[in-house]
């Protein structure tokens, strides 16, 4: 079974596939935080607006976003 995590580094946010360390996709600008929930990866950006991305299933990569509020 896959795990995904992610990080942010330097506004962009990083999707790792566990046990390894190493991003299999970067994607998104302005990131200040992000988390995985579920098959989604949810985005805050620095001027406030919420993103959502939708992890592929695979694993290895995202779609979107499929969602931005403000």
């Amino acid at each position: 079974m896959r795990q995904n995590v992610v990080r942010v580094v330097n506004g962009k946010v990083q999707l790792l596939l566990l046990p390894t360390s190493t991003p299999v996709h970067i994607f998104g600008a302005d990131a200040v935080s992000a988390i995985v929930q579920g098959d989604t990866v949810v985005v805050q950006c620095k001027d406030g607006r919420t993103q959502i991305w939708k992890i592929n299933p695979s694993g290895t990569s995202v779609s979107g976003p499929i969602r931005s509020i403000r």
